[in-house]
């Protein structure tokens, strides 16, 4: 493969995936600004390999992390 097509829910409500990024180097970094510190959201990802310009195989699980800052 190519590279990974990334996706990334940060609504709560559930399934409410856009596009992220299309990374081709291990260790994607998700710059995007946590909630407001004492607030805290779950964000949920999920993944699918590319060969070139198409998408390839199935879409990853869906990895959910605690967002919040400190």
């Amino acid at each position: 493969m190519t590279s990974i097509e990334i996706h990334v829910d940060r609504s709560g409500v559930g399934n409410n995936y856009s596009f992220l990024a299309i990374d081709a180097m291990p260790n994607y970094i998700d710059t995007a600004l946590p909630p407001a510190p004492a607030d805290y959201h779950i964000w949920k990802y999920k993944a699918i390999y590319r060969l070139k310009d198409e998408r390839v195989g199935h879409w990853s699980d869906e990895v959910s992390v605690v967002a919040v800052q400190s």
